[in-house]
């Protein structure tokens, strides 16, 4: 068996990321890890065991004793690259402002092609609630959130988290977080390509009700949880944003959206904009948890 950090597409990385912006942004700098209390930091937590992979998370528990919050995090790349460790940071911030955060793996494309990751992101969230007492959370106060490729899973699992299109048991999750990432594949805005048809399976052109179906605007109605979208400026990324919105107005859902103006795509990675969306997410999560 191995981790599938032997067989990650390793062209999305915080290096990476960083190299490719600095020539603009010469100022930035990457965000990372605290030595703090009172978070406790546990690594590598085993969650799914299937055929030769192991999914593991990171959790991030805030020690005092009550129980808190637990926030998912899902990291981006494009669906086929990316590690869970990217959003440690982002994680440990949150967990020092009182959340108990879980950053995790799953399965990426080529190899593992939609909707194995959403299965994977259900399963984490499954076994996270079976360990509420061990995590000290409160299993009715479930927050996902996602980071571009990631965003785009965290809304489509929030999207069917009612459901059991893709999960056994229905978890009524109290907020979604969408950091920069699409609603809808097949859109005006949308630029996805090459990418998205490895992830999905087929390209859209050949097979766009499967290109629906990996779409989270399918899916929203009544049940969508609060939703905050922090966006760039970039508008291939906000594909569905204004459909989803005019549903959650429908139905008197809670959402906001901030926007991080003159940033990279990957601003949530970086001084000087991650402390923005440290307060961001928690002004939102302050409001629609109370």
């Amino acid at each position: 068996m191995f981790s599938q950090h032997n067989t990650v597409d390793t062209s999305y990385t915080i290096n990476s990321a960083y190299q490719k912006i600095v020539k603009k942004y010469s100022y930035v700098s990457i965000a990372k890890l605290k030595d703090v209390e009172p978070v406790l930091c546990i690594p590598n937590i085993s969650y799914k065991v299937q055929a030769d992979i192991n999914l593991c998370m990171n959790a991030f528990i805030n020690i005092k004793e009550n129980r808190k919050p637990a926030i998912i995090l899902i990291h981006g790349g494009a669906w086929k690259s990316g590690v869970k460790e990217m959003l440690d940071p982002l994680a440990q911030n949150l967990a020092i402002n009182g959340f108990n955060c879980f950053t995790i793996d799953y399965r990426l494309a080529p190899q593992y092609k939609f909707p194995e990751a959403i299965f994977d992101i259900n399963d984490a969230i499954q076994f996270i609630i079976q360990s509420a007492e061990e995590f000290k959370i409160d299993s009715n106060k479930i927050i996902i959130l996602g980071c571009s490729a990631g965003a785009q899973l965290a809304s489509l699992v929030a999207a069917t988290s009612h459901s059991t299109t893709f999960q056994k048991e229905p978890v009524h999750l109290r907020a979604l977080i969408n950091i920069d990432g699409i609603l809808a594949f097949s859109h005006p805005k949308s630029k996805e390509g090459t990418l998205a048809a490895s992830w999905i399976g087929d390209t859209e052109k050949n097979n766009l009700n499967l290109w629906n179906e990996a779409s989270a605007l399918t899916y929203i109605d009544e049940n969508c949880p609060p939703t905050l979208f922090i966006a760039s400026d970039f508008e291939r990324f906000q594909a569905g944003r204004d459909e989803m919105i005019s549903i959650l107005k429908q139905y008197n859902i809670q959402y906001q959206v901030k926007t991080i103006h003159n940033a990279p795509h990957t601003f949530w990675l970086f001084n000087p904009w991650f402390d923005e969306v440290i307060r961001s997410i928690l002004n939102f999560l302050n409001l629609s948890l109370n």
